[in-house]
């Protein structure tokens, strides 16, 4: 709990700065579509680094797995960005509101 509150009580310091705003206001695009990219990430993550896929997790340092997951999040960040700037939402976001409100429009 502790621990908790002082992540918090960091977060909302550093968040007073105009540097830090400014990197995490970049973060908005990702925020925007969490569920997707969370899917996305879970996807593509799991491909590169299980035996399902290119298998490299047990062959590679956790500098390297820390690298290529940087690399990852900035595909995945630019993807984002420039979805949200065609759309309003992440593809899944879209689909988890027209099933969320099924029921409404099919009665209505």
């Amino acid at each position: 709990m502790a621990f908790s509150l002082a992540m918090i009580a960091s977060f909302y310091l550093l968040y007073k700065t105009k540097v830090f705003r400014r990197i995490a206001g970049g973060l908005q695009y990702c925020g925007r579509m969490s569920l997707t990219a969370y899917m996305m990430q879970s996807i593509i993550g799991g491909f590169v680094f299980y035996g399902y896929g290119l298998g490299i997790g047990p062959s590679v340092s956790h500098t390297v797995s820390l690298c290529v997951g940087i690399v990852l999040f900035s595909f995945q960040y630019y993807f984002c960005k420039f979805w949200i700037r065609k759309f309003k939402q992440g593809p899944l976001e879209m689909l988890w509101h027209k099933l969320t409100w099924i029921r409404t429009i099919t009665l209505g």
